[in-house]
Protein backbone atom coordinates (compact mmCIF):
# COMPACT_ATOMS: atom_id res chain seq x y z
CA UNK A 1 0.00 0.00 0.00
CA UNK A 2 1.31 3.78 -0.93
CA UNK A 3 2.16 5.68 1.70
CA UNK A 4 -0.58 8.39 0.87
CA UNK A 5 -3.21 5.04 1.43
CA UNK A 6 -1.07 4.07 4.58
CA UNK A 7 -1.50 7.70 5.97
CA UNK A 8 -5.61 7.97 5.09
CA UNK A 9 -6.69 3.88 5.98
CA UNK A 10 -4.37 2.74 9.01
CA UNK A 11 -3.03 5.43 10.58
CA UNK A 12 -6.66 7.26 10.24
CA UNK A 13 -8.21 5.81 13.03
CA UNK A 14 -5.07 6.41 14.86
CA UNK A 15 -5.06 2.71 15.19
CA UNK A 16 -2.44 0.27 16.96
CA UNK A 17 1.37 2.08 17.21
CA UNK A 18 0.02 5.85 17.09
CA UNK A 19 0.06 6.33 20.81
CA UNK A 20 -3.41 7.40 21.41
CA UNK A 21 -4.44 6.81 25.05
CA UNK A 22 -7.52 5.42 25.57
CA UNK A 23 -10.54 8.09 26.06
CA UNK A 24 -12.01 8.71 28.97
CA UNK A 25 -15.69 10.49 28.52
CA UNK A 26 -15.76 13.77 30.14
CA UNK A 27 -19.36 14.93 31.31
CA UNK A 28 -20.53 18.40 29.16
CA UNK A 29 -23.95 17.70 30.64
CA UNK A 30 -27.51 17.66 28.17
CA UNK A 31 -27.50 18.84 24.62
CA UNK A 32 -29.54 22.21 24.55
CA UNK A 33 -32.82 22.01 25.55
CA UNK A 34 -35.09 23.89 22.69
CA UNK A 35 -37.93 22.88 24.23
CA UNK A 36 -41.10 21.51 22.73
CA UNK A 37 -42.06 22.49 18.97
CA UNK A 38 -43.61 25.76 18.58
CA UNK A 39 -47.54 24.89 17.62
CA UNK A 40 -48.43 28.51 16.54
CA UNK A 41 -51.53 29.58 16.93
CA UNK A 42 -54.96 28.08 15.42
CA UNK A 43 -54.64 27.73 12.00
CA UNK A 44 -58.17 25.58 10.70
CA UNK A 45 -57.07 25.70 7.21
CA UNK A 46 -53.64 25.16 7.07
CA UNK A 47 -52.41 28.03 5.08
CA UNK A 48 -50.18 28.98 7.51
CA UNK A 49 -52.08 32.50 8.33
CA UNK A 50 -53.73 32.34 12.13
CA UNK A 51 -57.67 32.27 12.43
CA UNK A 52 -57.20 35.99 13.81
CA UNK A 53 -55.36 37.36 10.52
CA UNK A 54 -57.07 35.14 8.20
CA UNK A 55 -59.90 36.74 5.90
CA UNK A 56 -61.22 32.91 5.30
CA UNK A 57 -60.14 30.67 8.29
CA UNK A 58 -61.65 27.96 6.24
CA UNK A 59 -59.92 28.63 2.68
CA UNK A 60 -56.24 27.75 2.37
CA UNK A 61 -56.36 30.11 -0.98
CA UNK A 62 -57.17 33.04 1.01
CA UNK A 63 -54.65 34.52 3.59
CA UNK A 64 -54.34 38.10 5.30
CA UNK A 65 -55.41 39.98 2.64
CA UNK A 66 -58.16 39.44 0.47
CA UNK A 67 -61.11 40.92 -1.45
CA UNK A 68 -64.21 40.14 -3.12
CA UNK A 69 -67.49 41.28 -5.09
CA UNK A 70 -70.17 43.57 -3.72
CA UNK A 71 -73.04 45.00 -5.20
CA UNK A 72 -74.23 48.75 -4.85
CA UNK A 73 -77.44 50.45 -6.25
CA UNK A 74 -75.61 51.18 -9.50
CA UNK A 75 -73.19 48.25 -10.24
CA UNK A 76 -70.55 46.35 -8.43
CA UNK A 77 -67.81 46.88 -6.20
CA UNK A 78 -65.07 45.10 -3.52
CA UNK A 79 -65.34 44.71 -0.16
CA UNK A 80 -61.34 44.39 0.90
CA UNK A 81 -59.84 42.83 3.84
CA UNK A 82 -56.78 43.11 5.78
CA UNK A 83 -55.25 41.14 8.35
CA UNK A 84 -58.70 39.55 8.50
CA UNK A 85 -60.73 42.39 8.97
CA UNK A 86 -63.22 43.15 6.40
CA UNK A 87 -64.44 47.06 5.33
CA UNK A 88 -67.46 47.65 3.27
CA UNK A 89 -68.45 47.23 0.11
CA UNK A 90 -67.58 50.24 -1.86
CA UNK A 91 -70.25 50.13 -4.91
CA UNK A 92 -71.75 52.95 -5.70
CA UNK A 93 -74.86 53.45 -3.78
CA UNK A 94 -77.46 56.90 -3.31
CA UNK A 95 -76.40 59.75 -5.08
CA UNK A 96 -73.63 58.44 -6.18
CA UNK A 97 -75.06 57.18 -8.76
CA UNK A 98 -76.77 60.26 -10.34
CA UNK A 99 -74.83 60.78 -13.40
CA UNK A 100 -75.90 63.13 -17.03
CA UNK A 101 -76.99 60.91 -19.86
CA UNK A 102 -74.20 60.02 -22.40
CA UNK A 103 -71.69 60.00 -20.00
CA UNK A 104 -69.43 57.41 -18.86
CA UNK A 105 -66.59 56.26 -16.46
CA UNK A 106 -64.46 53.44 -15.12
CA UNK A 107 -64.41 51.93 -11.89
CA UNK A 108 -61.74 49.05 -10.28
CA UNK A 109 -63.28 45.96 -10.04
CA UNK A 110 -62.31 42.51 -9.26
CA UNK A 111 -58.47 41.21 -9.67
CA UNK A 112 -57.22 44.54 -10.35
CA UNK A 113 -59.92 44.87 -13.72
CA UNK A 114 -61.37 47.59 -14.91
CA UNK A 115 -65.77 47.93 -14.99
CA UNK A 116 -66.95 50.27 -17.53
CA UNK A 117 -70.06 52.27 -16.83
CA UNK A 118 -72.57 54.38 -18.79
CA UNK A 119 -75.17 56.94 -18.12
CA UNK A 120 -78.15 55.73 -19.14
CA UNK A 121 -81.19 57.87 -20.43
CA UNK A 122 -82.72 58.10 -16.70
CA UNK A 123 -79.69 59.60 -15.41
CA UNK A 124 -78.07 56.60 -13.48
CA UNK A 125 -75.15 55.02 -14.02
CA UNK A 126 -75.16 51.55 -15.18
CA UNK A 127 -72.54 48.26 -16.23
CA UNK A 128 -70.99 48.23 -19.81
CA UNK A 129 -70.21 44.70 -20.17
CA UNK A 130 -68.38 43.38 -17.94
CA UNK A 131 -65.09 43.59 -15.65
CA UNK A 132 -62.71 43.82 -18.36
CA UNK A 133 -58.47 43.49 -17.58
CA UNK A 134 -58.84 40.99 -14.39
CA UNK A 135 -55.16 39.76 -13.39
CA UNK A 136 -55.15 36.07 -12.69
CA UNK A 137 -55.16 36.45 -9.11
CA UNK A 138 -56.86 39.12 -6.19
CA UNK A 139 -54.32 40.63 -4.20
CA UNK A 140 -53.89 38.08 -1.23
CA UNK A 141 -54.54 35.12 -2.60
CA UNK A 142 -52.20 32.60 -1.79
CA UNK A 143 -51.61 28.87 -3.89
CA UNK A 144 -49.61 26.03 -2.83
CA UNK A 145 -47.92 23.28 -4.45
CA UNK A 146 -45.19 20.33 -3.34
CA UNK A 147 -41.81 20.73 -4.41
CA UNK A 148 -38.80 18.56 -3.91
CA UNK A 149 -36.90 21.97 -3.80
CA UNK A 150 -38.63 22.34 -0.14
CA UNK A 151 -37.98 20.50 3.38
CA UNK A 152 -40.64 18.95 5.12
CA UNK A 153 -43.75 18.03 3.60
CA UNK A 154 -42.15 19.92 0.08
CA UNK A 155 -45.49 22.12 0.37
CA UNK A 156 -44.45 25.96 -1.12
CA UNK A 157 -46.82 28.98 -1.36
CA UNK A 158 -46.99 32.39 -3.28
CA UNK A 159 -48.82 35.21 -2.77
CA UNK A 160 -50.84 37.60 -5.18
CA UNK A 161 -49.35 40.41 -5.21
CA UNK A 162 -50.88 44.27 -5.37
CA UNK A 163 -50.79 43.90 -9.57
CA UNK A 164 -52.94 40.88 -8.93
CA UNK A 165 -49.68 39.26 -10.08
CA UNK A 166 -48.42 36.12 -7.93
CA UNK A 167 -44.83 36.37 -6.81
CA UNK A 168 -42.48 33.77 -6.63
CA UNK A 169 -42.85 30.12 -4.81
CA UNK A 170 -41.23 30.25 -1.01
CA UNK A 171 -40.73 27.20 0.72
CA UNK A 172 -43.55 26.69 4.00
CA UNK A 173 -40.82 25.11 6.07
CA UNK A 174 -37.33 26.46 4.70
CA UNK A 175 -35.48 24.72 1.75
CA UNK A 176 -34.54 21.60 1.56
CA UNK A 177 -30.44 21.64 2.41
CA UNK A 178 -29.93 18.73 4.70
CA UNK A 179 -31.17 15.21 2.72
CA UNK A 180 -31.17 11.83 4.47
CA UNK A 181 -31.54 8.40 3.31
CA UNK A 182 -31.96 5.74 5.83
CA UNK A 183 -30.34 2.37 5.88
CA UNK A 184 -32.46 -0.24 4.23
CA UNK A 185 -34.86 3.01 3.40
CA UNK A 186 -36.41 3.78 -0.21
CA UNK A 187 -37.18 7.60 0.18
CA UNK A 188 -34.97 10.18 1.10
CA UNK A 189 -36.02 12.91 3.88
CA UNK A 190 -35.60 16.80 3.15
CA UNK A 191 -34.76 19.35 6.04
CA UNK A 192 -33.35 23.01 6.20
CA UNK A 193 -30.85 24.02 7.82
CA UNK A 194 -32.92 26.43 9.98
CA UNK A 195 -31.64 30.19 11.72
CA UNK A 196 -30.22 28.72 14.94
CA UNK A 197 -27.31 30.37 16.49
CA UNK A 198 -24.93 26.94 16.11
CA UNK A 199 -26.70 26.89 11.90
CA UNK A 200 -23.64 27.70 9.02
CA UNK A 201 -24.05 30.79 7.13
CA UNK A 202 -21.61 30.15 5.00
CA UNK A 203 -20.17 27.24 2.00
CA UNK A 204 -20.06 24.21 3.37
CA UNK A 205 -17.27 22.37 2.19
CA UNK A 206 -17.08 18.98 4.09
CA UNK A 207 -18.50 16.73 6.98
CA UNK A 208 -18.05 13.61 8.93
CA UNK A 209 -19.76 11.72 10.88
CA UNK A 210 -19.09 11.60 15.08
CA UNK A 211 -19.83 7.62 15.96
CA UNK A 212 -19.81 8.99 20.06
CA UNK A 213 -22.67 11.25 20.47
CA UNK A 214 -24.62 10.17 16.74
CA UNK A 215 -22.87 13.91 15.50
CA UNK A 216 -22.50 14.91 12.40
CA UNK A 217 -19.12 17.59 12.43
CA UNK A 218 -19.50 20.35 9.82
CA UNK A 219 -17.01 22.32 7.85
CA UNK A 220 -16.98 25.66 5.87
CA UNK A 221 -13.83 27.56 5.41
CA UNK A 222 -13.60 29.47 8.63
CA UNK A 223 -15.75 27.79 11.00
CA UNK A 224 -17.42 24.40 12.22
CA UNK A 225 -20.62 23.57 13.51
CA UNK A 226 -21.81 20.66 14.76
CA UNK A 227 -25.30 18.70 14.21
CA UNK A 228 -26.83 16.08 16.45
CA UNK A 229 -28.60 13.52 14.37
CA UNK A 230 -30.66 11.93 17.22
CA UNK A 231 -33.38 13.97 16.24
CA UNK A 232 -35.69 14.61 13.44
CA UNK A 233 -35.33 17.14 12.30
CA UNK A 234 -31.43 16.88 13.08
CA UNK A 235 -30.25 20.13 15.33
CA UNK A 236 -27.31 22.17 15.41
CA UNK A 237 -26.05 22.12 18.64
CA UNK A 238 -22.32 24.00 18.71
CA UNK A 239 -20.05 26.08 16.90
CA UNK A 240 -16.85 27.64 16.62
CA UNK A 241 -13.53 28.76 14.86
CA UNK A 242 -12.64 26.10 12.61
CA UNK A 243 -8.87 27.14 13.39
CA UNK A 244 -9.72 27.15 17.28
CA UNK A 245 -8.34 25.19 19.83
CA UNK A 246 -8.14 21.76 19.95
CA UNK A 247 -10.04 21.98 16.16
CA UNK A 248 -8.22 21.60 12.64
CA UNK A 249 -5.86 24.85 12.88
CA UNK A 250 -3.28 23.53 10.83
CA UNK A 251 -6.07 23.17 7.53
CA UNK A 252 -7.07 26.59 8.09
CA UNK A 253 -3.02 27.42 7.99
CA UNK A 254 -2.95 26.26 4.42
CA UNK A 255 -4.82 29.36 3.65
CA UNK A 256 -6.54 26.45 0.84
CA UNK A 257 -9.81 24.97 0.23
CA UNK A 258 -11.24 21.77 2.19
CA UNK A 259 -12.29 19.35 -0.53
CA UNK A 260 -13.63 16.09 1.55
CA UNK A 261 -13.06 14.86 4.88
CA UNK A 262 -14.26 11.65 6.22
CA UNK A 263 -13.89 10.03 9.55
CA UNK A 264 -13.74 6.14 11.08
CA UNK A 265 -14.32 4.82 14.21
CA UNK A 266 -11.11 3.84 16.18
CA UNK A 267 -13.23 0.58 17.14
CA UNK A 268 -13.02 -0.55 13.74
CA UNK A 269 -9.39 -1.72 14.23
CA UNK A 270 -10.49 -2.94 17.67
CA UNK A 271 -9.75 0.21 19.27
CA UNK A 272 -10.89 3.22 21.29
CA UNK A 273 -14.96 3.68 20.11
CA UNK A 274 -14.29 7.28 22.02
CA UNK A 275 -11.98 7.97 18.92
CA UNK A 276 -12.76 9.06 15.92
CA UNK A 277 -9.66 9.17 13.08
CA UNK A 278 -10.16 12.29 10.46
CA UNK A 279 -8.87 12.75 7.43
CA UNK A 280 -9.13 15.98 5.32
CA UNK A 281 -7.93 17.19 2.12
CA UNK A 282 -7.47 20.60 1.27
CA UNK A 283 -6.37 22.29 -2.04
CA UNK A 284 -3.42 25.04 -1.54
CA UNK A 285 -0.40 25.87 -3.28
CA UNK A 286 -1.23 24.00 -6.10
CA UNK A 287 -0.94 21.40 -4.34
CA UNK A 288 -3.68 18.42 -2.74
CA UNK A 289 -2.67 17.66 0.47
CA UNK A 290 -3.99 15.39 3.81
CA UNK A 291 -3.90 16.35 7.43
CA UNK A 292 -4.95 13.52 9.89
CA UNK A 293 -6.16 14.34 13.29
CA UNK A 294 -7.52 11.91 16.16
CA UNK A 295 -10.80 13.14 17.75
CA UNK A 296 -11.12 12.42 21.32
CA UNK A 297 -15.22 12.66 21.90
CA UNK A 298 -14.53 12.32 25.54
CA UNK A 299 -12.81 16.57 24.98
CA UNK A 300 -13.83 17.09 21.71
CA UNK A 301 -10.88 18.14 20.32
CA UNK A 302 -8.97 17.30 17.64
CA UNK A 303 -5.50 16.35 17.84
CA UNK A 304 -2.65 15.79 14.79
CA UNK A 305 -2.03 12.53 14.24
CA UNK A 306 2.04 12.89 15.57
CA UNK A 307 3.83 10.99 12.96
CA UNK A 308 2.39 12.74 10.24
CA UNK A 309 2.96 15.99 12.17
CA UNK A 310 6.60 15.04 12.48
CA UNK A 311 7.14 13.57 8.80
CA UNK A 312 5.04 15.90 6.98
CA UNK A 313 4.40 19.78 9.40
CA UNK A 314 2.70 20.98 6.23
CA UNK A 315 0.13 17.85 5.34
CA UNK A 316 1.43 15.06 3.42
CA UNK A 317 0.81 15.15 -0.21
CA UNK A 318 -2.72 13.07 -1.30
CA UNK A 319 -3.76 11.10 -3.09
CA UNK A 320 -2.33 8.46 -5.57
CA UNK A 321 -5.49 6.63 -6.47
CA UNK A 322 -5.77 3.50 -8.85
CA UNK A 323 -8.68 1.84 -10.33
CA UNK A 324 -9.24 -2.14 -10.48
CA UNK A 325 -9.14 -3.01 -14.58
CA UNK A 326 -11.36 -1.18 -16.92
CA UNK A 327 -12.42 1.34 -13.66
CA UNK A 328 -10.86 5.22 -13.86
CA UNK A 329 -10.03 6.90 -10.75
CA UNK A 330 -11.30 10.00 -9.79
CA UNK A 331 -8.40 12.94 -9.83
CA UNK A 332 -8.52 14.11 -5.99
CA UNK A 333 -9.63 17.70 -7.32
CA UNK A 334 -12.58 16.33 -8.83
CA UNK A 335 -13.66 15.02 -5.52
CA UNK A 336 -16.55 17.16 -4.47
CA UNK A 337 -18.16 14.98 -1.59
CA UNK A 338 -16.44 11.68 0.20
CA UNK A 339 -18.03 9.35 2.92
CA UNK A 340 -17.54 6.03 4.23
CA UNK A 341 -19.41 3.54 5.31
CA UNK A 342 -17.31 0.84 7.55
CA UNK A 343 -20.35 -1.82 7.70
CA UNK A 344 -22.14 -1.36 4.26
CA UNK A 345 -25.13 -3.54 5.03
CA UNK A 346 -27.39 -2.34 2.84
CA UNK A 347 -24.70 -3.81 -0.04
CA UNK A 348 -25.26 -0.78 -2.11
CA UNK A 349 -22.12 -2.04 -3.40
CA UNK A 350 -19.67 -4.80 -2.83
CA UNK A 351 -17.13 -6.08 -4.65
CA UNK A 352 -14.84 -7.67 -2.00
CA UNK A 353 -14.64 -11.35 -1.81
CA UNK A 354 -17.22 -13.18 0.27
CA UNK A 355 -14.87 -14.23 3.11
CA UNK A 356 -13.65 -10.44 3.48
CA UNK A 357 -12.69 -9.34 6.94
CA UNK A 358 -14.44 -6.40 6.02
CA UNK A 359 -16.75 -4.87 3.38
CA UNK A 360 -16.59 -1.49 4.34
CA UNK A 361 -15.96 1.18 1.51
CA UNK A 362 -15.20 4.85 1.07
CA UNK A 363 -17.74 6.72 -1.65
CA UNK A 364 -17.42 10.02 -3.87
CA UNK A 365 -19.19 12.49 -5.54
CA UNK A 366 -16.80 13.09 -8.69
CA UNK A 367 -17.20 14.74 -11.99
CA UNK A 368 -20.07 14.80 -13.98
CA UNK A 369 -22.22 13.44 -10.67
CA UNK A 370 -20.65 10.09 -11.18
CA UNK A 371 -19.85 8.02 -7.76
CA UNK A 372 -17.09 6.31 -7.32
CA UNK A 373 -16.58 3.49 -4.94
CA UNK A 374 -13.16 2.45 -3.83
CA UNK A 375 -13.56 -0.81 -0.85
CA UNK A 376 -11.30 -1.11 2.03
CA UNK A 377 -10.59 -4.72 0.67
CA UNK A 378 -8.82 -3.18 -2.04
CA UNK A 379 -6.24 -0.92 -0.62
CA UNK A 380 -8.83 2.14 -1.56
CA UNK A 381 -8.47 0.74 -5.44
CA UNK A 382 -11.90 2.18 -7.15
CA UNK A 383 -13.70 -0.75 -7.85
CA UNK A 384 -16.55 1.15 -9.66
CA UNK A 385 -17.26 4.33 -11.24
CA UNK A 386 -20.95 4.72 -12.42
CA UNK A 387 -23.91 7.48 -12.68
CA UNK A 388 -25.45 8.59 -9.91
CA UNK A 389 -28.92 6.92 -11.09
CA UNK A 390 -27.21 4.12 -11.02
CA UNK A 391 -26.77 3.92 -7.48
CA UNK A 392 -29.74 3.08 -4.91
CA UNK A 393 -29.94 6.31 -2.99
CA UNK A 394 -29.61 8.27 -5.94
CA UNK A 395 -32.08 6.07 -8.31
CA UNK A 396 -35.86 7.19 -7.62
CA UNK A 397 -37.64 10.00 -8.09
CA UNK A 398 -37.59 11.79 -4.83
CA UNK A 399 -33.61 12.10 -5.02
CA UNK A 400 -31.79 15.40 -4.66
CA UNK A 401 -29.92 17.19 -7.34
CA UNK A 402 -26.20 17.30 -6.95
CA UNK A 403 -25.37 19.73 -8.51
CA UNK A 404 -25.13 22.02 -5.49
CA UNK A 405 -23.93 19.26 -2.70
CA UNK A 406 -21.38 20.68 -0.34
CA UNK A 407 -20.61 17.40 1.99
CA UNK A 408 -22.07 14.01 2.37
CA UNK A 409 -21.38 12.14 5.57
CA UNK A 410 -23.00 8.49 6.54
CA UNK A 411 -24.44 7.63 9.83
CA UNK A 412 -27.26 5.01 9.94
CA UNK A 413 -27.85 6.17 6.22
CA UNK A 414 -26.28 9.11 4.19
CA UNK A 415 -26.75 12.61 4.68
CA UNK A 416 -26.07 14.85 1.71
CA UNK A 417 -25.70 18.49 2.90
CA UNK A 418 -26.60 21.43 -0.27
CA UNK A 419 -23.46 23.69 -0.20
CA UNK A 420 -24.75 27.12 0.40
CA UNK A 421 -27.02 27.79 3.40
Amino acid sequence: MSAARIALVVSLAGCAGSGTPTSERRDFGPPPDFGPPDMGLPDDDGDRVPNSRDCDPSDPAVGATAERACEGDCGSGLERCAEGVWSACDAPTGAACDCTPGDSRDLPCARCGTQAQRCSPGGTWVDDGSCAGAGPCAPGDLETDTSTACAGSGRRTRTCTDSCTFDEFECDEGPAQLWFFPSAGTSWSRFSYGSGPSAPRSAIRAAVSITDGNEAYVMTDSTFHVLSLTTSPPRWVRTGPLGGAGQLGEVVATGGEILFAYTLNDSFFDGDPLVEGLAVVVAAGGETLAFNYNYDAGTREFTRDAAQAMDHPTGLPCCDWTGESGVTPFDVADVRAMWLDENNLDRWTDTCDPGAASHAYIGSLGPSDDIGIQPICLNLSFSERLSAASFTPFGGADAPALAAVGAMVWSSGLYLFVENP
